[in-house]
């Protein structure tokens, strides 16, 4: 007794495999340039951190300007390079180089001008005015500064060295609107707390 074979009928292919051979070239590109992306997003990441540590370090060893010097030119856009700069304008201060401390400035805050340290820089501008014999300019670039940066930490002290320049200056009249806007802005920081407390004892006296 003979008994036929039954004839098999190929099941048809799903979804999943004819997307697959109709976009089979498409999804294998885009899974390369996927993993070229994420190499390059990676490779940067670490570049970045290792740029960061080896400018922090450098910061860190530099103990004058030729140290710092070198942050700045070889690691211009990192936190350390900002640091430095301010160092190497207050160092310039000192040294009585006041062209050249403007002018280590004005890099600063063209390079960093949202740094949290920017302030510094109008505040450095402004005592260099001081130290050249302009205490009215002085006075213009510590508003200046305040205005500038009204949340940072700098700003009541700018407002506070400003008022300390009215009352050299003999401008009595003006220090109670100066002290009042240190006293209404900043009620809460401790230099304004500590110079209202000599605001209060000028005024007894």
């Amino acid at each position: 007794m003979n008994i036929e074979s039954p004839i098999l009928t190929p099941l048809p292919p799903s979804t999943a495999e004819v997307f697959w051979e109709t976009n089979r070239q498409k999804i294998v590109a885009s899974i390369i340039v996927l993993i070229v992306i994420l190499f390059i997003i990676g490779g940067t990441l670490l570049w970045r951190r290792s740029y960061q540590l080896t400018a922090d370090t450098l910061l860190s060893d530099a103990s004058d300007r030729t140290g710092w010097q070198k942050i700045v030119t070889h690691y211009p856009h990192s936190e350390a390079a900002a640091a430095a700069l301010l160092l190497i304008a207050a160092a310039q201060r000192n040294e009585h180089q006041l062209e050249a401390s403007n002018a280590t400035y004005a890099h600063f805050l063209k390079q960093f001008s949202q740094h949290p340290l920017a302030i510094s820089a109008l505040i450095g501008e402004a005592m260099n005015d001081d130290l050249a014999g302009h205490p009215d300019q002085a006075s213009n670039h510590f508003q200046q500064a305040a205005v500038a940066y009204p949340k940072s930490y700098g700003a009541p002290f700018a407002l506070l060295s400003r008022v300390r320049l009215l009352a050299r200056l003999g401008k009595t009249e003006e220090i109670p609107r100066a002290l009042q806007m240190i006293s209404s802005q900043y009620p809460n920081s401790l230099v304004t707390r500590m110079f209202l407390r000599q605001g209060g004892m000028r005024r007894s006296n």
